[in-house]
Parts: C-alpha cells; sequence; structure tokens
C-alpha cells in the first residue's frame, strides 16, 4: 500500500502508512507471549525488512522532490521556489527529520546568497522576480548599514512568502537556524562600522539605532522567524550597548594612532626648556602623543554628563597607551638606544618630558599620577643602562693594567699601563661632549660624576688589592696617575663657573681619596702617620689603610706600632674645619713637605739614669736640613734597617756624583719636593728623572761623628738602645737641639781650606749633664 501511494506521489498518505505499518509491528512485538521466540519466527523478520526497505525509499523520494522544489544557481547568485515545499517540510516533520533537512536548505541559502551577500554587502543588491530571488552588484554609490538592513528585509520576506506557509512552528525553527548568524554578520559588518569614532558623530548614530530595531521587530511579527519571548535579540542589545562600543571603537583607533606614532623611525631632536641649565632635547614621539591624550580627554570630557561609560573607557584608553608606549619603545628602537649613550639619554628625556607632561594637565587623575611614576622609573632604567654600559666599557679597558703587575718590570708594562688610563680618561673626555647638551647641566653633572668616581674608584681598588709595591712600582704608579688631572676638563661649565679641583672634590665622592692614594704612595711612613693624626685620612677604612700600610712598608715594629695605633683609634675623624677641601687639594698644588708625626709624651733623659732608654728613631730636629733616611718609604722590595747607633750610614744613590759636599739647604728642599706627589704634576711627565737613585756608582755621603759611641746591640732589626754607663761618656755625633751644624756651602769664590766632602763633623760642645730633654720622634 505505501508503495502503492508513492508511486502517485500522495506522500502524506504514504508516510501515515508507513508510519502505522511500523507502530502495528511494534505493537504485535510488544504483546507476544514470553515464550515466543519472534527470531525464529522468519514471517516477522520478513517484515521487519520491508518497513525498512520503505522507509529508506520514502525518505529518497522527499529529498529528491525538495531539491526539485528550490533550485539555485551559483553562478547567478539566485534562487527559484519551484514549489512551496510545505508538504515535504510536513512529512519531514512526522518522520522527526525536519530539524536536518531545514537545516540543509539553511546551508544553500548561505551559500548562494546570504554569504555573497555580506562579502560586497555596500554594494549588494537583492531583487524578487516572481518566485525568483536574485542577488546582484551595482556601482551605486556603497551603502550603509540602514541600506544593509534594508536588502536583509528583501531576503527575509522571500523566504517568508515563498518558502514558507502559516505554519509558526516550522517558521520559529527556520528562523532559528538561520536568523542568528545573520544578525552576527549584520553587527560585525554593518552596525560595528557605522559606530562613530568621534563624539561629535555620535549622534549620527541614533538612525542607525531605529533602522536595527525595526529590523528586529519585523522578524517577529511579520515574518514569525521569532517569538517574542527572544526579545531584545542580538541587534537591539548591540545598539542599545551603544557607550561602550563608541568608547571602544574610539580606543582602538587611539591606540592604532599612537602606535604608528610609536613606530616612526624619526630620531630628530629638538631643544625644550630654557637655555642653561634646564635645556635638554626630545624627540617628537613624546609631544605628538601628548597632543593625542589631550583630544581623548577632552573628549571624554564633554561625553561625561551623556555617556559616563564611554568617559570611563577613554580614560583607561589613556592609561592603555601610556602602557602601549612602555612596552614598544623599549624593544622596538632598542639597538639604537643601545648604539650612542645620547641616543638612550633623549629617550630616557623623552619619558621624563611625558610624565612631566602629565603631572602638569592631569594632576587630579591619580592613574595619570602612577602612569608617570611608571614612565619616570623607566627613563632612570635607561640612565643606567648609559652608565652601566659605559663603565664596563672603561673598566675593559682599564683591565689592560692588569692591577699594574710588574710595572717596574720593564718600559713596556709601564706604557701598557699609562697607555690604558689615558685611553681611560680620553673615553671619559669624549662622553662629555656627545651627552652635553642632550640632557640638563644638572644630570650631566651627575652622569660624568658617577663615570669619573668609577674609574678612580677602579685604580684605588686595584692599587689596595697590590700586596707587595716596592718603591720603584709605588713611583711608577704614582706617575701613571697623572693624567687623571685631564678629568677636571669634563666639569668645565658648572654653574656658569670654570672647573676647579675643589669643585670636582664636591662632585666626585673618590677625587680626594684618588689623590690621597697618589700620595700615599711616595711618602714616608711618618707623614702617612701625621695625616692620620690630622684627620686627612678619614675617607679611608681601617682595612684600607693598614693594607696600604703593609704593602708599601717593611715589616718593622714602627710599622707594627702605627699599624695597632690606627686600628685602635675609636674612628676614622675627619678633619677639623680649617682643613677644607680647597686646603686639601690646593696641597698637592704646592707640593707641600709633612713634617714627620712627633710624640705628644715628653722625654726626659739624662745621663745619669742608670736604665738603658731605647733610643730608636729618634733623631735630632735640626738634623731635617739633611737628606734624613727615615724620610723615604721602606718598600717591601727595598727594605733595610736603620740604627741611630750605626756610625756609618750607607747612603748611596743619595748623593750627586759630582758633588762631594752636602747639598745646601735650598737644594735639599728643591730635592725633597721632587719626591712628594703632586696634583700639579702634568699628565705629560711621563718621564722621571731619576738621577741619583740607587746609582751604585754615586759617592757614599759619610756623616760620621768624631767620637764613636758604644753601641749596644739588640735582637731586633729596627731598634737599638743606647746605655750611658759613665756620667762622661762620650756622646759624640748626637748634638744638642741648640747645637749648630757645620755644613759647607758651594761659594763662587774658593775656599781657603780644603773640606772634606765625603765627611762632616757634627760635634757637641759639651758632654756632661747634657740635657736630652725635649728630642721627639
Amino acid at each position: 500500500m505505501v508503495e502503492e501511494l508513492l508511486d502517485r506521489s500522495a506522500l502524506v498518505e504514504a508516510t501515515n502508512s508507513l508510519l502505522a505499518f511500523e507502530t502495528a509491528l511494534e505493537k504485535v512485538k510488544e504483546t507476544r507471549p514470553h515464550d515466543l521466540d519472534w527470531s525464529a519466527l522468519n514471517v516477522f523478520d520478513l517484515l521487519q525488512t520491508r518497513k525498512d526497505n520503505l522507509y529508506k525509499r520514502l525518505i529518497d523520494v522527499l529529498e529528491s522532490s525538495l531539491e526539485n522544489a528550490i533550485q539555485y544557481n551559483e553562478a547567478e547568485h539566485t534562487m527559484k521556489i519551484m514549489q512551496r515545499p510545505t508538504v515535504l517540510f510536513v512529512c519531514f516533520r512526522q518522520l522527526e527529520m525536519l530539524p536536518a533537512q531545514l537545516a540543509g536548505v539553511k546551508r544553500r541559502i548561505y551559500k548562494h546568497l546570504v554569504t555573497p551577500f555580506f562579502n560586497h554587502c555596500t554594494t549588494a543588491r537583492f531583487d524578487i522576480h516572481d518566485n525568483e530571488l536574485r542577488l546582484t552588484t551595482t556601482q551605486d554609490v556603497p551603502g550603509d548599514a540602514c541600506d544593509m538592513m534594508t536588502q536583509l528585509t528583501t531576503l527575509l520576506e522571500f523566504l517568508s512568502t515563498h518558502l514558507l506557509d502559516t505554519d509558526q512552528d516550522i517558521r520559529h525553527l527556520f528562523g532559528n537556524l538561520i536568523l542568528p548568524e545573520i544578525l552576527k554578520l549584520l553587527i560585525d559588518k554593518g552596525l560595528s562600522a557605522a559606530v562613530p569614532s568621534s563624539a561629535a558623530e555620535l549622534h549620527d548614530f541614533d538612525r542607525v539605532a531605529e533602522e536595527a530595531t525595526l529590523f528586529e521587530q519585523r522578524c517577529v511579527s511579520d515574518y514569525g522567524f521569532l517569538t517574542p519571548d527572544q526579545q531584545p535579540g542580538l541587534v537591539k542589545q548591540y545598539v542599545d550597548n551603544i557607550d561602550m562600543h563608541f568608547a571602544t571603537k574610539r580606543s582602538e583607533k587611539v591606540l592604532l594612532e599612537g602606535r604608528k606614532v610609536m613606530l616612526r623611525r624619526l630620531y630628530d631632536v629638538e631643544d625644550v626648556g630654557s637655555q642653561g641649565r634646564d635645556h635638554y632635547q626630545i624627540t617628537q614621539t613624546p609631544k605628538l602623543l601628548s597632543l593625542l591624550l589631550a583630544d581623548v580627554m577632552t573628549e571624554a570630557g564633554q561625553l561625561g554628563p551623556s555617556h559616563p561609560v564611554s568617559a570611563r573607557k577613554l580614560h583607561a584608553a589613556v592609561s592603555d597607551l601610556l602602557d602601549l608606549f612602555r612596552a614598544i619603545m623599549p624593544c622596538y628602537h632598542r639597538n639604537h638606544y643601545l648604539s650612542h649613550p645620547a641616543a638612550a639619554l633623549v629617550f630616557r628625556n623623552d619619558c621624563f618630558w611625558l610624565a612631566n607632561d602629565l603631572r602638569v594637565h592631569f594632576a587630579k587623575e591619580k592613574i595619570f599620577q602612577e602612569a608617570a611614576t611608571r614612565l619616570e622609573s623607566l627613563g632612570k632604567s635607561w640612565y643606567e643602562v648609559v652608565l652601566a654600559q659605559r663603565i664596563q666599557v672603561l673598566h675593559a679597558i682599564l683591565d689592560k693594567t692588569q692591577g699594574f703587575a710588574m710595572i717596574a718590570e720593564n718600559r713596556q708594562r709601564q706604557q701598557e699601563c699609562e697607555e690604558a688610563i689615558e685611553r681611560a680618561v680620553y673615553q671619559v673626555i669624549q662622553i662629555a661632549p656627545a651627552v652635553r647638551g642632550v640632557v640638563d647641566e644638572s644630570l650631566y653633572m651627575k652622569l660624568l660624576s658617577s663615570i669619573v668616581d668609577s674609574v678612580l674608584s677602579r685604580l684605588i681598588g686595584d692599587v689596595e688589592h697590590i700586596h707587595d709595591i716596592g718603591a720603584e712600582d709605588s713611583h711608577l704608579i704614582a706617575v701613571s696617575f697623572n693624567s687623571v688631572l685631564k678629568l677636571v676638563d669634563v666639569f668645565d661649565g658648572y654653574e656658569g663657573q670654570p672647573a676647579t679641583e675643589p669643585l670636582v672634590a664636591t662632585l666626585v665622592p673618590s677625587w680626594r681619596k684618588f689623590w690621597l692614594v697618589k700620595d700615599l704612595l711616595e711618602m714616608g711612613l711618618r707623614d702617612i702617620m701625621a695625616k692620620f693624626r690630622g684627620g686627612e685620612l678619614f675617607m679611608f677604612e681601617k682595612s684600607e689603610l693598614v693594607g696600604l700600610i703593609c704593602a708599601l712598608f717593611a715589616d718593622t715594629d714602627l710599622r707594627s706600632s702605627m699599624i695597632r695605633e690606627i686600628q685602635s683609634a675609636e674612628s676614622m675623624s675627619s678633619p677639623s674645619p680649617m682643613g677644607t677641601t680647597e686646603q686639601s687639594i690646593s696641597s698637592h698644588d704646592n707640593n707641600l713637605q709633612h713634617a714627620p708625626a712627633t710624640s705628644t709624651r715628653p722625654m726626659t733623659w739624662a745621663p745619669e739614669d742608670e736604665e738603658d732608654v731605647d733610643m730608636s728613631g729618634w733623631d735630632d730636629p735640626d738634623d731635617d736640613n739633611i737628606h734624613a733616611i727615615s724620610q723615604t718609604p721602606s718598600h717591601a722590595d727595598n727594605r733595610f734597617s736603620i740604627h741611630p747607633e750605626d756610625d756609618h750610614h750607607d747612603m748611596s744613590g743619595w748623593d750627586d756624583p759630582e758633588e762631594k759636599t752636602s747639598l745646601p739647604h735650598e737644594q735639599q728642599h728643591q730635592q725633597s719636593n721632587l719626591t712628594s706627589s703632586s696634583l700639579s704634576m702634568g699628565p705629560e711627565d711621563d718621564h722621571v728623572d731619576m738621577s741619583g737613585w740607587d746609582d751604585p756608582d754615586d759617592d757614599v755621603l759619610d756623616i760620621s761623628p768624631s767620637h764613636e759611641p758604644t753601641p749596644v746591640t739588640s735582637n731586633k732589626t729596627t731598634t737599638s738602645i743606647i746605655s750611658p754607663k759613665e756620667e762622661e761618656e762620650d756622646m759624640s755625633g748626637w748634638d744638642d737641639p741648640d747645637d749648630k751644624i757645620e755644613i759647607p756651602h758651594h761659594d763662587a769664590q774658593p775656599q781657603t781650606k780644603p773640606v772634606d766632602s765625603k765627611k762632616m763633623s757634627i760635634l757637641p760642645k759639651d758632654t756632661e749633664d747634657e740635657d736630652w730633654s725635649g728630642w721627639d720622634d
């Protein structure tokens, strides 16, 4: 019977008959006796197979009829309804296949009509000719969102009129299948494009919002594709939330415009600030961003009363733009900033200029004050990068000194050390003009002070790490330090004043310490202790000072006592008010000699004393006019002991080979000045006149008393004991402070008596009851 109905195209009746036949089989199967096995009956199997074959044939007929009822032309983008498939939809619904079949219809409509329309939504048009819908493109002026909704209305009206009948269930089902995606495409392609990107155009969106609301209402009332409980739909929700959409679009536009500014590889600079200390350079980037931020904030202020959501969103966009600046600029322009110190410092200025602009124009906005702080942190980090980069370069240059190891070994090592220091100084001098004018005067001084301080600290550290410094080593190291004086010039013009050493000492923390280290390299132990007691070495730690003394001088009782004195001191006292920076540094210029340190405890000694008195280190105050060996530093590799009781002191190297007499007082003072360190020593003094120093062929200046006292030897190498055993002991050679020393002078006229140029007699007037009080160390 079902086959006959299918042959007559009675699809509804055939469907009903097949469903009735299936129901009868299920009913018979449910009412069978419990002891009956239907699988053993061939009749039931035959009926079941027959039903399945009829079911398959019915579906094939229905699907074939649906394809014939709706025809598509992909090339011409047309849809033609040959016969309304109402009967087919009823049959599919009875077979519970309607959703799947309508989904197939929806896919074909999208393929041939909807997708091509949205691909050319501004120029595409739908035209209805009887039972045919055609999509065409025109050359007219592109339409807007309202025109797009008009064309979609034509499409939905054709489907409602020619494809569907009045069955509301089928309409709702079809509408739920086809409308959601159409509405999303409408929002993405039409409504979002209609959202204005400026506050001035915001009122133009009202017409679009009205048309969108009307379009959605037609889908409910006219076409029956949506039910009333599905309101408001996607379109209505979108247009009602126009404030957020406008703010989002405006924010995206702001970020895109700002990003374009940030990605420019234009590094031209312009001067800002007044001429003088506040003058510096920036690029155009922060100014362009500042103008953009000002426009956005102006719009936010205008939208505040009527569109508060948009106003808040625009405030957030400004913060996002500043975050974008901090993310893009250091990464995208990294190579340029690292190529030269001036480039990185200009970016540092950009950050600070923009931060200051935020603080000035948006002082009441907390979010912008926090953003300004983050910008300043970014600028400071790039300043630190410049500083670290320069210090790394300078330290790499100073590495060639190898810590002044074996500097006295040969002339090549001396030149290597001197050239390394001079090259480091040259690098600093080259940095100065490159960054001056790029940053303001105070930052320039801060940068150069830090760089110079790093160089000086490195050199000080190299000296302090040497465990054994010989006499020649210390002299050569001190000479190599002379070129550092050129660094004074980089501070020229600070506060309109020429650079001076006192000024540099206030700017560079280790300046005074560096030159004191240079002085200590060529000072005697007594001179060092005099400075220590005077509070001039307050910038040294105790461990530093002890380390230098141990490296410079031999291990003697005198050195040990001095070290104990340093270690027992409560603190490294600072100099007195009179010992100002200018006085300290001017001492280098004047080559001042420091008198040996004296003990503050009064000493009294009489020949009648029966106890042995330790006279080591006691000399006559008037003997300062002679080249005293005690004023020469006892270095680790040139160590010797000096005993006051020695009759003949080996003074080799202290005398001019051609002069047989002791030097006059003025010449002695000049020669002594040659051994003292001074800041006035020019960097070009590469060679120091060392004539007369340790020349084995030089004659020895023999200072011998007329009567030799009987020395009492000791097992200590640095002390000697003089014991007056009798009241009238011969004290020849030990002079009273008031006695005069007979020193022959070189006169233009010939002397009447021959004078022994190698010997000089120091004779005391009285040898009995001699008053020895007042002898000091």
